[in-house]
């Protein structure tokens, strides 16, 4: 079992911080609802407690390419059935015609204002609803993690390429009483691109759609661009998602080939990149935007290039105030 120890520095000296007595399980599941950027950013919440052959799952999400993200919360430490669990709930979500697919989540996102053919056709995903092009992701979220988790989710990720993302939270006190919220993610790195199901989409599929749209040159100049700082770009219908070479299941950017009214879409994740390189999401923010979906000129798009560049080279460099 993994353990979080904190400790607070006085005069030069170490302090260890307590736990808290708070009974934490209780308040996971509301937290990442209303705030799904504890596990990842760019997710959103499309349906809870949703009653499946194999269960009730906790949490459904999208991200920003049109993926399911299965959310698995348990309470107290996870053992190896929540594994066994969550891809029961994969199992069920994957061959779910999208008509009763829809359904099941309908009376959700009725509830919070929310339009499931709205979210999707901001991601031009309407390929989410075909189980046969339908992508998944799996999130077990706990309170520590029993022995045997992390050799178990790096065998199915090595040998049946299904990663699993293992999240541990912890409260600890301080000394004023105070409590304050530590988080541990467990991503597993795959040498190749994780998927339940494998949509026969390539780079080059990808590009000879931007042909077609007549923005094949905004799409090459991303991949050179990326090429240029080791950045890893997946493939999408419609969409190249540029993720970190750590974890190609991360988009720390994502770039539509599709123009709306002459401007590309583009999805811009500040937190991934704080995430996985030595910079705040201010500083990343500075040099390329807000994050969240945007549309933006070809003026826009060459000051986007510009300002990964200088990012990039910012970190290079170690000029970034975090590295002072």
């Amino acid at each position: 079992m993994n353990k979080i120890g904190l400790w607070q520095i006085y005069d030069g000296k170490l302090e260890r911080v307590q736990e808290s007595k708070l009974e934490l399980e209780k308040y996971l599941e509301e937290w990442i609802e209303e705030d799904p950027t504890l596990i990842r950013s760019g997710l959103t919440i499309v349906g809870k407690q949703i009653s499946l052959e194999g269960g009730r799952l906790d949490l459904l999400a999208i991200d920003p390419q049109g993926c399911w993200t299965i959310i698995e919360i348990k309470k107290g430490l996870l053992h190896r059935e929540t594994i066994a669990q969550v891809v029961d709930y994969a199992s069920c979500i994957a061959t779910m015609p999208g008509d009763e697919l829809r359904e099941k989540i309908e009376p959700y996102l009725k509830k919070n204002g929310l339009e499931l053919d709205t979210i999707l056709e901001q991601r031009e995903a309407a390929f989410a609803l075909e189980p046969e092009k339908r992508e998944l992701e799996l999130v077990i979220v706990g309170i520590g993690r029993a022995p045997g988790i992390d050799r178990i989710t790096q065998f199915l990720a090595d040998r049946y390429n299904l990663p699993i993302t293992v999240v541990d939270f912890d409260v600890f006190v301080l000394d004023d009483q105070k409590q304050i919220l530590s988080r541990e993610i467990k991503e597993i790195e795959i040498s190749e691109t994780p998927r339940l199901r494998t949509p026969k989409t390539t780079i080059e599929s990808v590009l000879g759609l931007a042909h077609q749209y007549g923005t094949l040159e905004t799409m090459q100049k991303c991949i050179d661009v990326a090429e240029q700082f080791d950045l890893y770009p997946r493939p999408w219908p419609g969409c190249i998602m540029f993720a970190p070479p750590s974890n190609r299941t991360r988009a720390l950017f994502t770039i539509w080939v599709k123009p709306e009214n002459g401007k590309t879409k583009i999805w811009v994740g500040n937190k991934p990149f704080s995430e996985f390189y030595p910079i705040s999401e201010e500083n990343v923010k500075n040099h390329i935007g807000p994050e969240g979906f945007q549309y933006r000129s070809e003026t826009e798009m060459e000051n986007f290039f510009q300002g990964l560049k200088s990012l990039f080279q910012e970190m290079k460099n170690g000029d970034c105030d975090d590295l002072e």
